[in-house]
């Protein structure tokens, strides 16, 4: 929400590629590309696309889960 906020990644929150995402993670977070590109195959696994929007990541028991 906060890349989206400041222009970094689409300011509406939808149609966020991984392409798109890969540099802002990396610029913003400053990780290596290796972690970025696993993790990014790793949210394209969860939510079975390469395309999300930032309602996706407050899917139940998609990213948290109940303690």
């Amino acid at each position: 929400n906060a890349m989206a906020n400041h222009g970094i990644i689409n300011r509406s929150g939808r149609g966020i590629t991984m392409d798109a995402l890969r540099p802002a993670i990396m610029k913003t977070l400053n990780t290596s590309y290796t972690l970025t590109l696993n993790t990014t195959k790793g949210v394209e696994k969860l939510f079975g696309k390469s395309i999300i929007d930032l309602s996706d990541l407050s899917r139940h028991n998609g990213i948290e889960h109940d303690a």
